[in-house]
C-alpha cells in the first residue's frame, strides 16, 4: 500500500469541509474515545459519507469506486472464504493479469490484507 497522503484534518479544511476550530475539538475528542477522527465528524453530522470516503481515498491515494457501478466476477470471490471477506470488510470483485481488485471498507485494513 502507498505511504498515506496528507492528514485527514488537512485534506478536510483544503476541501472547505471543516474549520480548523472542528478539526482542533474533534482531535481533542480523538484523544479522549480513541475513535478515527473521521468518523467522529461523521457521528456528529459535519462530513458526510461520501466526503468521509473521498478524503480518505485522497488521503491513502487509493482509487474510490462506487462498486454498484463495476462488475463483479462471482468466480473471483467464490476463491476468498466468507469469513475472511467478513472479517476483514473487504470484497474482492476483479482479478486481470497483475491484481485482484478489493473493496475495503477501512482503507486502514488493506494494509493488513497485502
Amino acid at each position: 500500500m502507498a505511504t498515506p497522503g496528507p492528514k485527514l484534518g488537512e485534506i478536510m479544511i483544503a476541501k472547505g469541509w471543516i474549520t480548523q476550530k472542528q478539526l482542533e475539538e474533534g482531535l481533542t475528542q480523538q484523544k479522549r474515545s480513541g475513535e478515527f477522527l473521521g468518523l467522529l465528524f461523521l457521528k456528529r453530522g459535519i462530513i458526510s459519507e461520501t466526503q468521509l470516503a473521498g478524503a480518505l481515498s485522497e488521503q491513502f491515494r487509493m482509487p474510490l469506486i462506487t462498486i454498484k457501478d463495476h462488475y463483479i466476477d462471482w468466480d473471483q470471490v467464490m476463491k476468498y472464504s466468507s469469513g475472511l471477506i467478513v472479517e476483514c470488510r473487504c470484497f474482492p470483485f476483479l482479478q486481470d493479469e497483475k491484481s485482484i481488485y478489493m473493496a475495503v471498507s477501512n482503507p486502514l485494513n488493506a494494509q493488513a490484507m497485502s
